[in-house]
């Protein structure tokens, strides 16, 4: 598709491709943003960028495409360059679904620079947008672990851990209860010897 459209479409980023009079360059720009993401999912960040970032000069208001140039830059550690993009993605219309994914993301950049804080009002803007989303859960116990919010980071990997289930993702759903048990105080069991008195 893009070796078909390449030659219809202007240059990206001129007045004629980003007005959205041109076709060809909106469909282009799906290819490309398309493409990232396969990218992506293969773990080549840097093809990932090259082809999010020629979508979103093609097609600035294509969600998914700015999505998916924060989400290459984050994996390159290119944290305030995912922050922006994500930002910016935020403020173009689409679903409720797809800016949850965007505040879970956004989180995890915040988390990773070691601002647990904004990372937790990020996670808690996905789940006020997707009251389901299991990874938002799981991110926000993480975050809530890393401030010593121990019991509430107990109850997110137990929601997430239900969410994961419902969602047929039974290795998300060991993973997130064995977080839970692990922040579980430790009680002496019945074969422990008693504490002295």
């Amino acid at each position: 598709a893009i070796n078909l459209l390449s030659p219809q479409c202007p240059a990206a980023g001129s007045a004629a491709a980003t007005t959205g009079g041109n076709n060809a360059c909106q469909y282009l720009a799906l290819a490309y943003s398309n493409r990232s993401h396969a990218y992506f999912a293969q773990q080549n960040f840097n093809q990932a960028l090259s082809d999010a970032d020629r979508a979103v000069k093609l097609n600035p208001k294509l969600p998914e495409a700015r999505i998916n140039l924060a989400n290459a830059q984050f994996k390159r550690g290119e944290h305030d360059n995912a922050l922006k993009a994500y930002s910016e993605a935020l403020q173009l219309p689409m679903s409720n679904q797809l800016k949850a994914g965007i505040f879970n993301n956004r989180g995890n950049v915040y988390f990773a620079r070691e601002d647990a804080r904004r990372a937790i009002q990020d996670y808690d803007e996905a789940l006020r947008l997707r009251s389901n989303y299991a990874d938002a859960y799981f991110n926000r116990g993480v975050a809530r672990a890393a401030t010593n919010d121990t019991e509430n980071a107990i109850r997110d990997f137990q929601t997430a851990a239900q969410y994961y289930t419902k969602d047929g993702a039974p290795e998300l759903a060991k993973q997130a209860t064995s977080k839970a048990q692990s922040l579980q105080p430790q009680t002496p069991g019945r074969n422990s010897p008693a504490a002295p008195a």
